[in-house]
């Protein structure tokens, strides 16, 4: 489980259950890696559909992962490509005054 008093954001519920669901898959240290993505592509696209401070920040997320020594680059650079993919193809700007993760 997440420590909440870790994070700097007040990150929803859904989110905090989708980002559970994951580590607990991958800390099982399962090897269907297709189901594995699944739950982190989950956790993403909760991610998007929150306000910024109601999700995690690219650093809050590298933490975690690390905590629970898990490699986290391919996961961090997922994270932050997918969310901004997701923001462009619903025609909203990226960076500055735009989407931010």
């Amino acid at each position: 489980m997440i420590d909440k008093s870790l994070l700097n954001r007040n990150v929803s519920p859904e989110v905090i259950t989708a980002l559970n669901n994951f580590l607990s898959y991958k800390i099982l240290e399962k090897n269907e890696v297709s189901l594995e993505w699944k739950f982190f592509y989950e956790f993403i696209i909760k991610s998007y559909d929150q306000e910024r401070e109601e999700r995690y920040s690219v650093s809050e997320l590298g933490f975690i992962l690390k905590k629970k020594e898990i490699k986290p680059s391919i996961y961090i650079n997922a994270y932050a490509h997918s969310l901004y993919s997701l923001a462009l193809y619903n025609q909203k700007d990226i960076y500055g005054e735009g989407f931010n993760i």
